[in-house]
């Protein structure tokens, strides 16, 4: 994803994805919701993977220990798929998650990505905050 033979694409607004994120999380006194649309899309040889900035906001809530569901849709279709993520997936112990760290542009960040779901990966930076959301594929073919 950052090697060597990736070219990155900043995404200018008419080549934006049609797919966005929905990503909802229940808090026992309040329901926090976010949309976010991707940022930038890297081609490599290991295929096309497309970002989406999670807000401070999600993020933050997320850091204190609440579990959170994505739902990745394409607009103006009815193709959409549901991924709940447990408040315990940076520590988990019943290897449900695939862990990778990487190191970019001299900053550690930590991909977790569900074993279930591996067309998604779940970067977090040093301080374990989720920071960005990667979609490898097209995910509506897998």
């Amino acid at each position: 994803m950052g090697g060597k033979l990736s070219l990155q694409q900043p995404l200018l607004s008419e080549q934006i994805s049609d797919i966005e994120l929905k990503i909802t999380i229940q808090k026992p006194d309040a329901i926090v919701t976010d949309i976010t649309k991707a940022y930038m899309v890297k081609n490599s040889n290991m295929g096309k993977f497309t970002y989406y900035k999670v807000s401070d906001k999600i993020s933050n809530q997320i850091g204190k220990g609440f579990s959170f569901a994505i739902l990745i849709y394409r607009q103006h279709t009815l193709s959409e798929k549901r991924i709940f993520i447990p408040d315990t997936h940076t520590a988990d112990t019943n290897n449900n998650f695939s862990t990778k760290e990487n190191v970019i542009d001299g900053n550690k960040y930590y991909d977790f990505i569900p074993n279930e779901h591996n067309y998604i990966i779940l970067r977090h930076c040093s301080k374990m905050k989720l920071k960005d959301i990667i979609i490898c594929g097209n995910i509506f073919l897998v």
